[in-house]
């Protein structure tokens, strides 16, 4: 199960809310408005899953979605990736 979840949006509404649901569901919830200080958590922090905003101000998503799937991780544990853009609908 995963249990430590990074969330990165600069909108602080939506990244907001997403801690709040995540948090009542008993997830840690690693949260950061900006691209730079999310890429400092993947280097220092295990993470399970990252919920990313693609348009970021001072990166993009792709390149913390990059780094974060280059993370080692055990043999039994895999890292998935869902996209979801932002005019689906």
């Amino acid at each position: 199960m995963y249990e430590h979840i990074l969330v990165v949006d600069d909108e602080k509404e939506i990244a907001d809310l997403l801690e709040v649901y995540l948090k009542n569901d008993g997830y840690t919830v690693h949260k950061f408005y900006n691209g730079l200080d999310a890429l400092q958590c993947i280097n220092e922090t295990d993470l399970d899953l990252a919920i990313l905003d693609i348009m970021l101000p001072d990166t993009d998503g792709f390149r913390i979605s990059g780094l974060y799937c280059a993370q080692p991780i055990s043999e039994y544990d895999e890292r998935h990736r869902l996209r979801l853009p932002a005019n689906a609908g």
